[in-house]
Parts: structure tokens; sequence; C-alpha cells
């Protein structure tokens, strides 16, 4: 008999950006740093190539040092998570347009000028790239950042980070994490092959099994990382010391789509998906604000103008 497949781990809950405590001070920001000095090295570049980097010197350490005090002045004394055998750590999320602009500015050059969402490149996305088909230009930082401290034993267990998206044509695709120190043990992050979720009796956790390990990473203070969402990962235990992370999203913008060589056929089943896109996003922005019902006509509304939405 043959074996079940892998079966891959949840996708971490959409961002509600609830717990917005205020501004990020602008003076964390050394105005006089900038892309030249930064440089790029590949995590795993015979798996994952380019979707998944490091930037070498986007922070430099007072920057971190001034983060890191910020978020003990908050006082935070809450785990994020109730259940902390898959997440245990603190969190304070706080915005700042000016401070994302800036650090923006500063990894710009080291991003493709497009991203293409296709068949050929589906998989690499959620839902295989539903709605996502087109080309899209990278045009900032989410200025919400979550702040991130874990303490001796902290840990995230395997995950693939959720999407932000303002709208249809403008959502993230990547993760942007900043390491604002490196002086603790453990903590990597781990990249992994899809599998079944799994906890160890042993440490009382969620946690990759190391045959799943397929590369790991121990950051540098200043050192930022960026990838794709739909890339299995976790956050290994810290082992001592405190870890420091700060994370957003990389902000892509949709281009217009070139449609005048399609067939008139074609360019009318294009049209109607547009608009059974929009009634499911819709749809989706109702349901999560708990109005049901009327969720309920918008998804009825859409899968009767695209059936194959329903069965995505």
């Amino acid at each position: 008999m043959s074996s079940a497949p892998p079966v891959r781990p949840p996708v971490e809950k959409k961002e509600e950006y609830s717990d917005v405590r205020e501004d990020l001070p602008p003076e964390v920001i050394d105005p006089a740093r900038s892309a030249a000095d930064v440089s790029l090295e590949q995590i795993a570049p015979d798996w994952l190539g380019p979707r998944a980097i490091v930037l070498h010197g986007v922070f430099g350490p007072e920057e971190c040092k001034s983060v890191m005090q910020y978020f003990e002045g908050c006082n935070v004394t809450e785990k994020c998570m109730a259940r902390t055998d898959y997440r245990n750590n603190y969190r304070v999320s706080v915005q700042n347009e000016a401070v994302a602009a800036a650090i923006f500015a500063r990894i710009r050059p080291f991003l493709p000028d497009t991203e293409v969402v296709d068949e050929s490149t589906g998989e690499f996305y959620a839902n295989e790239g539903l709605g996502m088909r087109g080309s899209w230009k990278p045009v900032g930082l989410n200025p919400c950042f979550r702040v991130c401290k874990y303490d001796p034993d902290g840990h995230f267990g395997p995950h693939c980070d959720s999407d932000y998206v303002r709208d249809l044509n403008h959502r993230s695709l990547k993760t942007f994490m900043i390491y604002l120190n490196d002086d603790y043990g453990g903590g990597t992050t781990n990249f992994l092959a899809p599998h079944e979720l799994h906890y160890d009796e042993a440490t009382k956790r969620f946690a990759a099994p190391a045959s799943a390990v397929r590369a790991a990473l121990k950051a540098r203070q200043g050192d930022a990382l960026i990838f794709d969402h739909n890339i299995l990962h976790e956050g290994g235990t810290v082992a001592d010391g405190f870890k420091y992370i700060m994370r957003c999203e990389v902000m892509y913008e949709r281009q217009p789509e070139d449609r005048s060589m399609l067939s008139d056929e074609d360019r009318a089943a294009r049209e109607r998906e547009d608009r059974a896109l929009e009634l499911l996003w819709q749809a989706q922005q109702l349901e999560a604000s708990r109005r049901e019902m009327e969720a309920v006509e918008l998804y009825r509304r859409a899968f009767k103008l695209c059936p194959h939405l329903e069965r995505a």
C-alpha cells in the first residue's frame, strides 16, 4: 500500500494588525546608510535560487539597537499566541511609512524588476497563484512592522507566511525580515521540505524533523532575509540569549496586461474572470468582517461567472 502524500503545515494566520501600538520612531533610521552598504547572498541557490536571499548590512548596529530598545520600552508581557507549543515569542506591531520607504530604498536594487505569475510559476504562490496572473513590480514595503522577541526556548513551528492584499492589483509576494541581533544560541531560520506536521514529544513542541530541514540560516546582526511567502520554514528554538527580529512584507503592483492580441472570446473570458475575482476578494473581506450572509451572495455570483474558481 502506498503511503499518504506529505501534508504541508498550515499557513500563518492572516495578519490583522489589531495590535498596532503607534508609529515606529523615524529616528531609528540612519539617513546616511544606503544600498551601497548592502550585499547579496543566496541561501540555497541549487534549491531555492532567487526565491530566498540574504542582504547583508541593511541595518547598522545602532539602528538595530534603537529598534530593540524601542521594543523593550513597549513593556510587552504576553506571548502572541496562547499555544506556546507551536509559537513562543513576544510581538508588537508598529508602523511608519518613512521608515518603510528608507529601508526599501536600500533593498530595491537587489530585487528583480518583475515577478511573473503564470501557469509555469503558479506553484510558488498561495492557491497556485489564483487571481495573481501577470507581471508584478516591487513598489515598497508594508509600513506595518512586527517586532518580535524570542527568549530562551522561544520558537515558531513550521508554517508558510500569509500575504497582505490591499486590492487585486496591490499585494505582497515576499516576506522581509531583518535580524536585529546575533548574540544568541540556536534560533536558526530553517527552510523545509514538505512534511507531516510533527510534534516532538521530547521538547513538547511542534518542530520539523531533521530530515525535513533543507537549509538553515544563522543571520548576522543587520542582515535582511527576503523570501517567497509560500516557502515552508520555521524559527528554530533559541537555546540561550534573546533573539530579536523585525518583519513586514515586500509590496508589489500588477502591471497592465496587453490583451490586444487575444481573440474576442479569450478577451471576454479574461474580463469575466476579472469580475469574478473582484467579487471573490470582496466576499473574503465581508467574511473577515463577519458579514457572512453578504459574503455568501458574492461568492455565489463569483462562482457563477467562473465555475473553476469554486474548484480552486
